[in-house]
C-alpha cells in the first residue's frame, strides 16, 4: 500500500538558495535559505503518469498559491531530474500546467 501511495503522490519539493552560494535546498531542511525574486524552483521526485499527475498539477497550484504573499511568483522553475519517465497523459497534463500559469502571467522552465 506504502508503495501505491507513493507512486501516486510523489514527493514534490519546494527549494530555495543557500545565502552566499550557488546551492539549493529543500525549504523544510535548510532554514536559512532564501528565495530568489518572483522565481519559484521546485522539484518534482519522481516519474509522471497518468495516476500522478493531476496530483502534481494540483499541488503546483497550490505551492504558488500559498507563497504568493512571501515571494509573489512571475517565474517558476521546475527541476525535474528524478523524472526518469513520463506519460502520454503527463504531458498533456504539463502542457496544461504551463499553460494555466502562462495565464497567469508566469513563465515556466524546466
Amino acid at each position: 500500500i506504502i508503495v501505491i501511495y507513493e507512486s501516486v503522490r510523489p514527493q514534490i519539493t519546494i527549494l530555495w538558495r543557500i545565502p552566499g552560494t550557488t546551492i539549493y535546498r529543500n525549504m523544510k531542511q535548510e532554514s536559512s535559505g532564501t528565495f530568489i525574486p518572483n522565481v519559484f524552483i521546485c522539484r518534482i521526485g519522481s516519474s509522471m503518469y497518468f495516476a500522478n499527475a493531476s496530483f502534481v498539477k494540483d499541488m503546483l497550484l497550490a505551492y504558488v498559491n500559498d507563497l504568493e504573499e512571501v515571494n509573489p511568483t512571475e517565474y517558476m522553475i521546475l527541476e525535474m531530474t528524478p523524472v526518469v519517465s513520463i506519460d502520454s497523459t503527463a504531458v498533456h497534463i504539463i502542457e496544461d500546467i504551463v499553460s494555466d500559469f502562462r495565464g497567469r502571467g508566469i513563465q515556466t522552465a524546466f
